[in-house]
């Protein structure tokens, strides 16, 4: 199985037990955290892998203004043309419809539809199938390298409602501490058919001369149902459906009484330090993470409080019948770090919800160092631009502050 990623798992370093009910807030942080630390700290959390024991995702063919959703699923474009016959070739999209039950099968589907597609091209515009071969050579090469990277993601998300709607819960593929999840809006909505048409695909047998069996009408419905999926994905892409902004608080609350352990937090980068500012995205981090910022919180019950230079606003909110009426009245900037963590006291569940403000008057230089929601709850990876000026500098929160 390839690696995709060159990170590893932060591991806690405490054996933290469960408490479902702790009779106070003083009892939560002893009982629950343990606390060791307030301070933030550098951490490895990557290993260097040799170069071809991994794909990488910008070698993945395919077009999509998220990274996110590259990542998590083939994309519905391609980026790849003949431009000298205006032969466009499969998209990874499509690529993936033809996966067979292993690589040597699904390089056949590949050879299969492409050759029907050249031979449709010729038949169309008269041209000599000989000089488009290029075309059907590509298609077979970049379709192993997306059968390597995508075949065993089928498992790795699960679809969940949140504010009456579609969401998926992920597991990333870099992780920074166990348990961490990715919650993004659905953005597969357009690919219902998917599953029909994959085990159409993978019921043909090939004949006595090696060829699939997949016909010219199945090519055609095949062909025809991922240029729609293209269609109203790059619509949706286009009218900024997926925009990652500061407005999600509900959804967040929602995850976390429904799906969260108590101490689990949630969070969302502000937009300008947001790796994918074209999809929405939060991370879930278990209490069992024992982060500085998560401990230190806790400890001030709620209240205000200056961390490490940086000025928060903290504000607790009873899940009960007016939780989320409570929640939309709060109003976040797009310079704001929600950072919300479940809390249960004397059998009540609490919502603490810290607001960290970071200035919008940074230049590019100042916003590529400034932290993150990983850097603002205490762990800095090791190597990196930011973990080498929080060491070199104590006062590196200071210019965010």
């Amino acid at each position: 199985m390839k690696i995709r990623a060159n990170f590893k798992i932060l591991e806690s370093n405490t054996n933290l037990k469960q408490h479902p009910r702790l009779n106070t807030k003083k009892d939560l942080i002893k009982n629950h955290y343990k606390i060791k630390t307030n301070s933030p700290h550098v951490a490895k959390l990557y290993e260097t892998k040799p170069k071809g024991s991994y794909i990488a995702l910008e070698d993945v063919p395919g077009s999509c203004p998220s990274q996110i959703a590259k990542m998590l699923q083939p994309t519905s474009s391609h980026d790849l043309v003949n431009s000298k016959f205006q032969i466009k070739l499969l998209s990874p999209h499509c690529c993936s419809l033809l996966f067979g039950k292993d690589q040597n099968s699904t390089m056949m589907n590949i050879k299969n539809v492409t050759d029907h597609l050249i031979k449709d091209t010729y038949d169309r515009h008269g041209l000599d199938p000989c000089k488009i071969i290029s075309t059907k050579n590509n298609n077979t090469a970049y379709a192993k390298v997306i059968y390597e990277f995508y075949k065993n993601d089928d498992d790795r998300s699960k679809s969940i409602l949140l504010n009456n709607h579609k969401y998926l819960e992920v597991i990333p593929t870099k992780p920074y501490i166990k348990g961490q999840k990715l919650i993004l809006k659905d953005f597969t909505i357009f690919r219902n058919k998917d599953d029909r048409i994959k085990k159409l695909v993978i019921g043909k047998s090939n004949d006595d001369n090696g060829y699939n069996t997949i016909n010219k009408v199945e090519i055609n419905k095949i062909i025809k149902y991922c240029s729609k999926v293209k269609i109203k994905e790059t619509e949706l892409f286009t009218k900024d459906e997926y925009k990652n902004e500061p407005k999600y608080i509900k959804e967040m609350a929602e995850y976390l009484i429904q799906y969260a352990d108590i101490g689990g937090m949630i969070t969302q980068n502000p937009m300008n330090t947001s790796s994918d500012k074209n999809m929405i995205h939060f991370q879930y981090i278990p209490s069992n993470s024992n982060l500085p910022f998560v401990n230190y919180s806790i400890s001030k019950e709620g209240k205000d409080f200056t961390w490490q230079n940086l000025k928060t606003q903290s504000k607790v909110i009873k899940n009960d019948i007016n939780l989320l009426t409570n929640i939309e009245k709060i109003r976040l900037t797009e310079q704001e770090y929600p950072i919300m963590i479940k809390l249960n006291v004397n059998g009540d569940t609490l919502l603490n919800i810290v607001r960290i403000k970071s200035t919008n008057e940074l230049n590019k230089k100042a916003i590529d160092m400034m932290p993150g929601w990983l850097e603002i709850c205490g762990v800095f990876i090791e190597g990196t631009n930011k973990a080498n000026a929080f060491k070199k500098d104590s006062a590196y929160y200071k210019i965010y502050a």
